[in-house]
């Protein structure tokens, strides 16, 4: 599976978000009040500069081995 970025983004909303492999969140990926994001990939979560979660707002991510590859 290929890997799966998610930038330019400000959530205030509840949203999930997976990737099979690798799940890169960012540049410019933000969580805003009330938002609510719950992160998931079968290998790997990458958080890069300019991921940021603001107060009030909720960010869950984990590693689901039925979802790797």
């Amino acid at each position: 599976c290929d890997p799966v970025t998610i930038s330019n983004l400000t959530v205030t909303t509840t949203e999930t978000y997976t990737g099979c492999g690798t799940l890169t969140l960012g540049p410019a990926f933000r969580v805003e009040t009330p938002g609510n994001v719950t992160a998931h990939a079968g290998v790997r979560v990458i958080l890069t500069n300019g991921f940021s979660v603001g107060s009030g707002a909720t960010f869950h991510a984990g590693i689901d081995p039925a979802l790797a590859p």
